[in-house]
């Protein structure tokens, strides 16, 4: 698991979800996925484990690049007037449940917390390196000592 990887596919799942959002009746296949990756320049699938054959800084463009659909998704729902309660065709995936029925509310939400999970892998990626927590890292923010002069 990499940095790199985890923003590739954070940016890969983010795009692919708002363009149903943007487009609710629209049904997206597996097979368009590929297509829907080079858009963002990406090429292949990336699940956090895989890396792409980019530098970071690249990685970091193309995730930006996803992140302005957040925008774009929003001004569509807008002007097209689409409820959040519009159900949505199920992805042709294996990994949704073949029974689910989502709507666009759904998927908003499922993109909240998906981005939250991979922050949070990202997360133990970094203190695996720097050793900090949560507590230092929100401390020294504050302008803080870590640890607290209280504590020695």
């Amino acid at each position: 698991m990499s940095i790199a990887g985890l923003l590739a596919h954070a940016a890969q799942v983010l795009n692919g979800w708002l363009l149903q959002v943007k487009e609710p009746e629209r049904y997206i296949d597996e097979e368009e996925y590929p297509t829907i990756n080079d858009g963002l320049g990406l090429d292949g699938m990336f699940d956090g484990s895989a890396v792409p054959d980019l530098d970071i800084a690249e990685v970091v463009v193309i995730f930006e690049k996803s992140i302005a659909e957040i925008e774009l998704a929003r001004q569509a729902v807008a002007v097209n007037g689409t409820d959040l309660g519009t159900v949505v065709p199920m992805p042709g995936n294996p990994w949704m449940p073949k029974d689910f029925v989502m709507n666009v509310r759904w998927i908003l939400c499922h993109l909240t917390t998906e981005i939250a999970r991979h922050a949070g892998h990202a997360d133990i990626i970094r203190e695996s390196i720097d050793g900090a927590i949560s507590y230092q890292l929100n401390a020294q923010a504050d302008g803080q000592p870590w640890p607290p002069a209280e504590w020695s």
